[in-house]
């Protein structure tokens, strides 16, 4: 390793080992709400008495999980629909297909699961964090890479010393559990000696597996304000780029053609690193560089791509783009060789050309050739990690988590459930003796007890001890409406009887009164959705070459077919410079809550249809509205229904036009002008 590689190494060891320790604290907490949640059976010390001996804390045998129960009654299983608004009223289209292609994303990648578990953890210990990634390992037959999506628990995110907002932040680091296996593929080094450092990053109480080690990743801002990330293991580096964002390319060592231009695939190699003269297309070997034939590659970071106009034209780039660029960079005028002299003639055979005013002067033809335009990558200079907050709070990178409210309650549900079950276990008869009485007692019915003195018989006696649990319950019953108070929940909220609410009216009302205690959770969900979808539109615009197919809904509610294109989005200011049109707004939609209530929306919907907002009831055309209103709202059959419905219309068209056809025939026949009423009089005939 040499000297430079080896201080980076330790100075990134070195940040990472200052900011773990002041995030000490944090991660001991996070390890106790998981327990807490999980229903743990340790009972927090509060005297001397809750210690075992050894120093182990006591625990209870039984635990009614009152985290459990309030938390799962706040997940909401939706998932914010994006909705993307333009700063300019001409990108109107454009945000329309970004809509429509985030759309489809959410239905591509598997963001149901990402949301359910993003809800728990997020509730648990009061954020989560959400990776937006490009993977250029998601490749089909017409696209290449795709956007990854993925949760990231916030045990393995590590803040920067002193800053709270990761936005802020000059640096963090992500701890990640990867096979030996996958790290030889990913970076193409072997750290099969090495032994995994964080065993507890798979979950506390982890041991130490053979096949696993700790991927210790530090995402950076540079100097110039970009992304990059420096990666190892141990003391062995994986990666170091300063600018991880930036369009990263092949390219031949020898010559240093681009990896895509090999789609030029010429007859023979060029080892110079021009194209040979009059050579056709020949295919070259797999990793094979098509100019020089050399098989050695590297790769680069790309600042910019040279196109001509008439590429820019079949990208798709927008007319009024292409009209400028064509007034900025029209084709030039350049001299042709003369005659019977090949290109590089005159350097490869020196001294063998005649001297100037030998030959006599011959015209020079000329051609115009088409300028190359250089056009920048775009890049989109965010941090990929997205976290998503459950309520914020004060100087903590995390927000408020929900285990830390109710901790003191369920810490006194656990005491008290333990000491009812002492106290049950040891309620039963006692039966009091004299210290020399010769009766003996047996657990078996009707067995006959001999006394020999009846003083001992009058000396005895027998006491029930139930255990009065009266005072024991009460708390256990306080504590867990306790916690519920302190989050917000009602007894209506969550289904059951309140007894406060004296009217379905009433209930109603303390039900949305809980949901706008939960409101703040659902704005803060909604703009963690939005900053995730505003970084896989510009993932899409940095790295998407190839046009993308897009599904969506149009008016009628049928399927309807566009395609996302990232050329389209290349604009030119009023200065003739080129830039990539990324002013778009990015949230939420707020119906998306009510529209994921599909038995409400039926209910809206057919209540709108029965007033008469869609029309007369009984006309057809009213019938198919309502019923592809229903069929948006993924009513089972009602794509069939409205099937039927068009049909029937089209044959009450196709039998209208049968009988009007038959009524010009009729009136044809009685020699009256077509379109007349029938009964009236022909022009010019007598009227009597």
């Amino acid at each position: 390793m040499k000297n430079s590689e080896k201080r980076q190494l330790e100075k990134w060891q070195e940040r990472l080992d200052r900011s773990s320790a002041a995030y000490s604290a944090q991660l001991q907490k996070i390890d106790r709400r998981e327990a807490q949640y999980s229903g743990s059976h340790e009972l927090k010390p509060t005297t001397e008495n809750d210690f075992k001996k050894g120093g182990k804390l006591r625990t209870t045998n039984h635990v009614w999980n009152i985290t459990a129960e309030n938390i799962e009654a706040m997940i909401d299983s939706t998932i914010p629909m994006p909705k993307v608004t333009p700063v300019r009223k001409k990108d109107e289209r454009l945000a329309r297909i970004i809509e429509n292609m985030l759309r489809n994303e959410i239905d591509r990648l598997p963001f149901e699961q990402l949301n359910d578990e993003g809800e728990r953890t997020c509730k648990k210990q009061g954020g989560v964090g959400v990776m937006v990634e490009w993977d250029s390992t998601q490749n089909t037959h017409e696209t290449s890479g795709a956007n990854s999506v993925r949760l990231v628990h916030p045990k393995r995110i590590i803040p920067q010393d002193g800053v709270k907002d990761l936005r802020d932040m000059d640096y963090y680091f992500l701890l990640m559990p990867m096979t030996k296996k996958a790290v030889k593929e990913r970076w193409g080094v072997d750290v099969d000696k090495e032994g995994e450092e964080k065993p507890e990053m798979r979950g506390e109480g982890a041991g130490r597996a053979e096949d696993m080690v700790t991927v210790k990743y530090a995402v950076y801002r540079n100097k110039d304000d970009s992304v990059g990330t420096y990666v190892w293991v141990n003391d062995i580096p994986l990666a170091d780029m300063e600018d991880v964002q930036a369009r990263r390319l092949r390219r031949c060592k020898k010559c240093g053609a681009l990896e895509l231009d090999n789609a030029i695939m010429l007859e023979e190699p060029s080892y110079n690193g021009e194209f040979p003269v009059g050579s056709e297309q020949r295919k070259p070997r797999k990793d094979e560089c098509a100019y020089c034939g050399s098989r050695s590659w590297e790769e680069t970071a790309e600042e910019e791509r040279t196109v001509t106009l008439e590429e820019l034209m079949g990208f798709g780039v927008k007319k009024e783009v292409i009209d400028a660029l064509s007034a900025q960079y029209g084709p030039v005028v350049q001299p042709m060789a003369m005659p019977g002299m090949m290109p590089g003639m005159e350097q490869a055979m020196p001294g063998m050309m005649p001297e100037a005013g030998m030959l006599p002067e011959m015209p020079v033809e000329q051609e115009p050739v088409e300028q190359e335009i250089k056009i920048p990558y775009y890049k989109p200079d965010l941090y990929p990690m997205v976290m998503w907050i459950n309520v914020t709070a004060y100087d903590t990178f995390l927000g408020e988590s929900d285990c830390d409210k109710v901790a003191d309650q369920q810490n006194t549900v656990n005491r008290m459930s333990q000491k009812i079950l002492d106290r049950l276990v040891k309620a039963g008869t006692r039966i009091f003796l004299p210290a020399d009485a010769h009766i003996t007692s047996d657990s078996e019915d009707n067995v006959v007890q001999r006394v020999t003195n009846l003083t001992d018989l009058a000396l005895t006696k027998v006491v029930d001890f139930s255990g009065n649990l009266e005072y024991e319950f009460g708390l256990i019953q306080q504590a867990a409406s306790e916690a519920q108070k302190v989050l917000g929940i009602t007894e209506s909220f969550l289904g059951r009887n309140d007894p406060s609410a004296q009217s379905g009216k009433a209930k109603q009302f303390a039900a949305a009164q809980t949901a706008g205690r939960l409101e703040s959770k659902r704005v803060l969900k909604k703009a963690a959705w939005a900053d995730i979808y505003e970084r896989m539109f510009k993932n899409m615009l940095a790295y998407a070459d190839e046009r993308r197919p897009v599904h969506f809904q149009n008016e009628q509610g049928r399927t309807d077919y566009e395609e996302f294109n990232a050329w389209e989005f290349l604009d030119v200011d009023d200065a003739g410079e080129l830039y990539w049109n990324d002013q778009f707004l990015f949230s939420c939609d707020d119906a998306s809550g009510l529209a994921s209530n599909r038995e409400a929306m039926w209910q809206e919907t057919t209540a709108h249809f029965q007033s008469g907002a869609f029309g007369n009831p009984q006309d057809v055309n009213a019938l198919i509205v309502y019923w592809t209103a229903m069929e948006r709202l993924h009513y089972p059959g009602a794509g069939d229904i409205k099937t039927l419905l068009e049909e029937q219309r089209q044959q009450q068209m196709q039998q209208q036009a049968i009988m009007m056809q038959m009524q010009m025939q009729q009136q044809a026949a009685m020699g009256m002008p077509m379109g007349a009423p029938q009964g009236m009089p022909q022009q010019g005939g007598n009227m009597r």
